[in-house]
This record gives C-alpha cells, structure tokens and sequence, in this order.
C-alpha cells in the first residue's frame, strides 16, 4: 500500500507540476498578447490621431474655401447687379436733324374735339429722322418744351402722321422753327 501511496503522491506531483507548467504557460501567452495588444493600441492610437489631425486640417482649409466663395460669389453678384444696371439704362438717343430752308405751308386741320390747327405759312423747319420709338407728344417737349405743340408738327406732317398721331422709327417729319422753337433736353420714361 505504501508502494500505491508513493505513486499516487508522484502522480499528484507530476500532475501539479504539469498544471503549474501549463498555467506558466498560459500566463506568458496572456502577457504576450497583453503586451502586443498594448503596441497594436498604441499604432493604432497613432494612426488615429494622424486621421484627427488630417482632418482637422481638412476642416480648415474647407472654412477657409467657404469663405473665399462666399466673397466670390459676394463680388459676382454686385458685378451681376451692375451689368444689370447698365443694361436697364437706355442710352437717351436724339433724333437725328437736317436743317432745310424750304418753307412749310399748313393748312388748318381738325384731328381731335374740333381744336384749329395752326395756320402757318413760310417758316423754316428742320427735318429728322424718327428713332427709339419716340412718339409725337415727346417730340413736342423736346423742339418747343410743351408737350402740347404737338399740333405744330401735325400740321406740317399730316400727310405722313395719321389720324390717331402715331409716328414710327424711320419716318422723316418737318419740325417747323415757330418763336417757341429751341431744342430743349427730353426726358424720356421718367418714373
């Protein structure tokens, strides 16, 4: 029994010195993967502060280009406004004249409420061309500054202007040089 004793003892010897070699074993594995786990967190810990860092600068760079199209756009727009402005002025163009000597005849017509027509014989006139749609009421203000005088230039017209004092771009009309004849400056749309 005792030779059964010694064996078991040797047994139980071998058998812890095996589990104390195995759990050796097993805590240098865990001290190693501890360990790589520590550089593995470490690299990794780098690379993402470098990922942070990249786009930190990422983001300043996007502010700053933001802003730079901010003030692009800004100076695109007020360029914009300005070309609008300049096409929305329209260049005020004079009708072009000729003066002639010749002498205008009228004769006394009526075109609207039975209103004379001014009679007028041998006066000088300056002819013009018509141009920017100007219509025989602006042409009045512009040789005589009333826009009523529109009868002066019916009358020395009326073979070209119709019935309801319409005149084109193109027409050639008589402006008949009366005592209130003087060029004067046309305002033309005033709002």
């Amino acid at each position: 029994m005792k030779t059964k004793l010694i064996n078991i003892l040797e047994n139980v010897k071998k058998y812890k010195e095996k589990t104390e070699n195995e759990k050796k074993q097993l805590q240098e594995r865990v001290n190693r993967l501890q360990e790589e786990f520590k550089q593995y967190k470490a690299k990794k810990q780098r690379e993402i502060a470098k990922i942070n860092t990249q786009l930190r600068i990422t983001r300043r760079k996007l502010l700053k280009n933001k802003k730079k199209l901010r003030i692009s756009q800004k100076k695109q727009k007020v360029i914009h406004q300005k070309i609008v402005q300049k096409k929305s002025i329209p260049k005020k163009r004079v009708p072009k004249k000729k003066v002639i000597h010749e002498k205008a005849v009228y004769t006394n017509i009526i075109p609207k409420k039975n209103t004379p027509l001014p009679v007028v014989k041998n006066l000088p006139w300056v002819e013009i061309v018509v141009e920017d749609n100007i219509n025989i009421y602006q042409l009045a203000l512009r040789y005589y500054g009333d826009r009523d005088k529109y009868r002066e230039i019916y009358a020395a017209n009326q073979h070209i202007i119709g019935k309801n004092f319409k005149i084109y771009n193109g027409m050639s009309l008589k402006i008949p040089m009366t005592n209130q004849f003087e060029e004067q400056p046309m305002i033309l749309n005033r709002d």
